[in-house]
């Protein structure tokens, strides 16, 4: 049996489809060498998240209070344990050399409301926004960076 045997013009056709084929896959391979070095050496900042600042991806630097014992405007007996972040050094040590004064802030913030204000997720928020608003104003009067936030981590009611 004789084997059919291709026209000289399609062997010229499938040769270039190969040629050109052959010719994208060394150009993808060189630009892939030279470029994903290139990409690193400058950096890749063109890859974060638009809007991200070094502010926004700081980790926070947490000031832990002692148990600060308060009584409510309602006279309700309250034990509360609290996390500052204080953002800086600078406002990190202010918090720790003058913690009797943010003591008292933390208890005149506790007192200002009655018992039924603070418990729960929405009494934790009111009582851990006020803290921080009377601490940033303790902050500001001593010309230091405000706290970034409060946090009320216990909170314990005793009633009589």
């Amino acid at each position: 049996m004789a084997q059919p045997v291709a026209a000289p013009s399609q062997l010229k056709a499938s040769q270039g489809n190969s040629d050109r084929l052959m010719g994208a896959c060394v150009l993808a391979f060189v630009i892939a060498l030279l470029g994903l070095p290139t990409a690193v050496a400058l950096g890749t900042s063109w890859v974060e998240i638009a809007g991200s600042t070094h502010a926004a991806r700081q980790a926070p630097s947490w000031v832990q209070s002692e148990s600060v014992r308060a009584t409510t405007s309602d006279g309700t007996a309250v034990l509360a344990r609290v996390a500052i972040d204080a953002g800086n050094a600078a406002t990190r040590n202010t918090l720790e050399q003058e913690w009797l004064q943010v003591a008292l802030l933390l208890q005149n913030s506790v007192a200002s409301h009655p018992h039924q204000e603070v418990v729960g997720t929405s009494g934790f928020r009111l009582l851990s926004a006020d803290m921080r608003d009377r601490l940033n104003g303790f902050l500001a009067s001593r010309r230091v960076e405000p706290v970034r936030d409060v946090i009320v981590q216990d909170l314990v009611v005793n009633q009589l």
